[in-house]
């Protein structure tokens, strides 16, 4: 699956650096809030934050015009249904965040991953917010801090385990995942997807030593090799 366009939710410490990652790797942002202003104020950041990097030499001002042009703002949340990938970055309570998933199942397409970027809540507690047919598709995929400076990111399946992915390590590990083939191949599959992504904004040597996340890979890191 490509995944080109990305709906965040939640513009605020983390959410509006999702989003410029993602807009820096290339992808179409809607970065979405229930009032506009909170939502313009997130892109407002991200231009600061790229502004900076313009002035240490770390990107050219046509890079980040680019970029920027990349990320929507706004307080309509049915501009999902346009969306490969929908990251959740509200604050940790448990209802808000379920009560913005059900929202989120109704007006995304049925193609969508949806990942939850949450450092604390079970990944399979807000799963059950959505559509049995959906949580297949609902991930953790946890940012860290400031999230365009930390090259960490954790991915996180529902009801299995986690793979945290680092720029500068050869390998990424995964811990108490099912056994069962034809659910790793499924897992396998979804990482694929979300690691190509993450690969985008890697310097180029980086990424090409980054094994894909097969089912073999997967039962070997279980076994411990």
């Amino acid at each position: 699956m490509s995944i080109e366009r990305v709906f965040v939710a939640g513009a605020g410490l983390m959410g509006h650096g999702i989003a410029q990652v993602h807009a820096a790797a290339g992808k179409h942002v809607t970065l979405y809030e229930p009032e506009l202003e909170r939502a313009t104020a997130g892109r407002e950041r991200v231009a600061g934050n790229l502004a900076r990097a313009v002035e240490k030499g770390r990107l050219k001002a046509e890079e980040r015009k680019s970029a920027l042009a990349r990320i929507e703002p706004t307080d309509d949340l049915t501009l999902v249904a346009a969306a490969d990938l929908v990251v959740e970055a509200v604050f940790e309570d448990l209802e808000v965040k379920r009560g913005l998933w059900r929202d989120l199942d109704a007006a995304a397409p049925v193609r969508s991953i949806f990942a939850s970027n949450t450092s604390s809540i079970s990944i399979d507690r807000l799963a059950e917010a959505v559509g049995p047919g959906r949580r297949s598709q609902f991930v953790g995929m946890h940012f860290f801090s400031p999230v365009p400076v930390m090259p960490l990111v954790e991915l996180i399946q529902k009801n299995a385990g986690t793979l945290r992915l680092r720029p500068d390590q050869r390998l990424v590990y995964l811990r108490n995942w099912d056994e069962e083939k034809e659910r790793l191949a499924g897992v396998a599959r979804l990482m694929q997807a979300l690691v190509k992504l993450a690969r985008a904004g890697m310097p180029e040597a980086t990424a090409a030593s980054m094994p894909k996340p097969t089912p073999e890979l997967v039962k070997a890191r279980v076994a411990g090799r």
